[in-house]
Parts: C-alpha cells; structure tokens; sequence
C-alpha cells in the first residue's frame, strides 16, 4: 500500500511539473521569442523590461506591446535563451508570463 501511494504520489508531482512548463504563453520562431506577460501596463513596465533584456549578450533588441501584454524578445543571430532564463529575466523585472489554459 506504500508504494503504490509512492507511485501515486510520483505521479502527480511530476505531471503538475510538466504542465506548467508545457502552459507557459512562449511561441518561439527563429530569432525572435515572444511572450505574452501578466501586468504590464504602463510605459515603466516596458522599461524595466527593456533594462533586463538589453542587457543580455544573446538580446539585439526587445519590444514591448502594452494593449496586448506581449513582449517580443529579438536575438542576435545563432543565439539562443532558455525558457528558464526567460522565465527567471522576466522574473527578476517583476512580472510573470501568462499561463495557457
């Protein structure tokens, strides 16, 4: 009986893991990322925003559209960013990326 709340347990944790990556709003084409946020509303949301990217070597420029809360995140040729970094830039300006339903 253990195990099999072990197992069950398992199960769980590692789906609910796999679902908030796999529902994060990230849409991805070749160089460019673009990423639907929660909270930005005003012309400082997009400069805090600016500030972060534009600071990352992989980043040849960011735009930011408040009516629909998109960020589109243009990278220097042969670069790459990692959904985790995305997410953890994104972070540490004080906002979120939305999750799909």
């Amino acid at each position: 009986m253990k195990k099999l709340l072990l197992v069950l347990v398992t199960l769980i944790i590692s789906s609910v893991s796999y679902a908030r990556e796999a529902s994060l709003s990230i849409k991805r084409s070749p160089g460019q990322i673009n990423v639907e946020l929660l909270g930005i509303v005003c012309d400082f949301c997009a400069r805090a925003l600016e500030k972060v990217f534009e600071k990352q070597s992989e980043v040849e420029k960011i735009s930011v559209d408040l009516d629909s809360s998109m960020i589109f995140v243009y990278l220097k040729k042969g670069q790459s960013i990692s959904d985790e970094k995305l997410n953890k830039l994104i972070e540490d300006a004080g906002y979120q990326i939305k999750q799909d339903l």
